[in-house]
C-alpha cells in the first residue's frame, strides 16, 4: 500500500475517536511501523475487536473508501499532510484523518473563531453573534462552526454576507445531507472559498456521540471559542469545555436576564474565567492581535446562499496604521429600510459622534431599544463605533 492507503487502513482497523490510535503512532515512531506490527502480530496492546479487524480489513476496501472520495469530491487529508491543520496536533486524541471538501486551507486560518450557541437561538444572542462574527469576517478571521440550526447557521452565514471565509466541522459524514435545512448554506461554504470537515467516513449516519467528539475539532482548530448562549445543560459548553482544555480562550456575551435559563451556563463559563465581550476588538485584545476598524463601503453585503461571490480583498499594510479620528457626517442617512428607533438615533447622531448615554438622552428610548437599533445600523453599515466607544453616521 502507498502511504495514503496505510493511514486508511489504520483508520478501518481504529476507527475514528480511538485514542490507543496516536498512542501507537507514537510507539512506533510511523503509520507505515503501526501498520505492520499490527499485521505481524507484534502488537499486542490491540483489542479483540481490532484485532479481528486487521484480519478483515483488506486492500480493495481502502481502494473503494479512495474511489468513493475521489467521486463524491472528498479530499483526504492524514496526519503527516503539509495541509493537515497544525492546531489539531496538539490536541487530545487528535484525528489520523480528515475529510474535507472545499479549501483545505481554510482550515489554517491564521486568525480563527468558534462560534457556537442553541439551536433556538434568541433575537438577542442573534443580534450579537452577527456584529462580532461580521465584523472579524471583514477583517479576515475565519469563522469555525458546526453546521446546526441556529447558532451555528448565523454565524456561517453572517461570514459569507461579509465576504469571510467559514469552516463547517460535521458530526457525521460528508455524504451525509444534514442538517437537510443547511443543504444551500453548505454549498454556498464550498463555493465562498471555506469548507467542509470531518473526521468520520463519508457514509456515516447521524448519531448523538459523534456531536460530542465534533465538539473538541470545531475547538481545536480556532483560536478561541464564542458561546452566544447556553443553559445549564447545552452541548454548547463541551465545546467550551475542549477550549479550555486546550488552554484558549472562551467569550461570552453578557447574560441578557440572569433568571432565564438559557442562559444559565453562559454564568457558570463566567465563573471558569470565561471573558465577558460586547465588542469584536475585546476579542482582539485577549488573542493580543491587532485588528483595525474596517471602513466601511457601499458593499451591504447581500445574502450569498447558494451564489458565488467575488474574492474579497485582503487587508492592506496600510490598514495597520492608526486610523485618525473621523469627523461625524452631516448628511442625514436613508432610514427607510431601518426600525423607528434606529432612525430615531440616526436623526440624532446628524453631525455628532455620541456615546450610549447620549444617544439615550437625546432621543428617549431605553438602553435595550438603543442597544439593538445600534447594531442593526451597524450591520446596515449606517454607523460606526469608533475607539472613544462614540457612534457617528458613516
Amino acid at each position: 500500500m502507498d502511504n495514503l492507503g496505510v493511514w486508511l487502513w489504520l483508520l478501518l482497523v481504529m476507527l475514528p475517536h480511538n485514542s490507543r490510535t496516536m498512542e501507537l503512532l507514537k510507539k512506533y515512531g510511523s503509520a507505515e511501523n503501526a501498520a505492520r506490527a499490527m499485521r505481524d502480530g507484534s502488537c499486542t496492546s490491540l483489542s479483540g475487536q481490532e484485532k479481528q479487524r486487521v484480519q478483515t480489513t483488506r486492500i480493495r476496501q481502502v481502494r473503494e473508501l479512495v474511489d468513493d472520495c475521489n467521486r463524491l469530491g472528498i479530499r483526504i487529508v492524514t496526519f503527516d499532510d503539509p495541509l493537515y491543520p497544525s492546531s489539531l496536533r496538539s490536541i487530545k486524541d487528535p484525528p489520523i484523518v480528515l475529510f474535507v471538501k472545499g479549501d483545505p486551507a481554510a482550515l489554517n486560518a491564521p486568525l480563527s473563531l468558534a462560534v457556537v450557541g442553541p439551536r433556538n437561538i434568541s433575537d438577542y444572542g442573534s443580534r450579537l453573534t452577527r456584529n462580532i462574527t461580521g465584523r472579524l469576517s471583514r477583517a479576515g478571521a475565519a469563522v469555525i462552526s458546526g453546521l446546526a440550526i441556529g447558532a451555528d447557521a448565523v454565524a456561517h452565514r453572517t461570514a459569507l454576507e461579509c465576504g469571510g471565509v467559514t469552516v463547517g466541522v460535521l458530526g457525521c459524514g460528508l455524504a451525509v445531507n444534514y442538517p437537510v435545512e443547511n443543504e444551500a448554506l453548505k454549498a454556498a461554504i464550498l463555493a465562498n472559498g471555506g469548507a467542509l470537515v470531518s473526521e468520520l467516513l463519508p457514509h456515516t449516519g447521524v448519531a448523538s456521540y459523534y456531536f460530542r467528539y465534533r465538539n473538541r475539532l470545531i475547538a481545536g482548530l480556532a483560536l478561541g471559542t464564542l458561546v452566544t448562549e447556553a443553559s445549564s445543560r447545552s452541548g454548547t459548553l463541551l465545546t467550551a469545555k475542549h477550549t479550555m482544555l486546550q488552554r484558549k480562550p472562551v467569550f461570552v456575551f453578557p447574560p441578557h436576564d440572569i433568571f432565564d435559563d438559557r442562559y444559565s451556563g453562559m454564568t457558570s463559563l463566567i465563573r471558569k474565567g470565561a471573558h465577558v465581550i460586547s465588542d469584536a476588538s475585546d476579542i482582539c485584545r485577549v488573542l493580543g492581535m491587532d485588528i483595525p476598524e474596517i471602513k466601511p463601503t457601499d458593499n451591504k453585503y447581500p445574502e450569498v446562499i447558494a451564489e458565488h461571490r467575488a474574492p474579497s480583498k485582503k487587508l492592506s499594510p496600510e490598514a495597520d496604521a492608526p486610523e485618525e479620528k473621523r469627523v461625524p457626517s452631516s448628511t442625514p442617512p436613508d432610514t427607510s429600510k431601518l426600525s423607528p428607533e434606529a432612525a430615531a438615533i440616526a436623526a440624532a447622531l446628524v453631525g455628532k459622534a455620541l456615546s450610549t448615554d447620549d444617544i439615550i438622552a437625546a432621543t428617549g428610548l431605553k438602553y435595550d431599544e438603543v442597544s439593538s437599533a445600534l447594531l442593526e445600523m451597524e450591520l446596515e453599515d449606517v454607523v460606526i463605533r469608533d475607539r472613544d466607544a462614540t457612534y457617528s453616521l458613516v
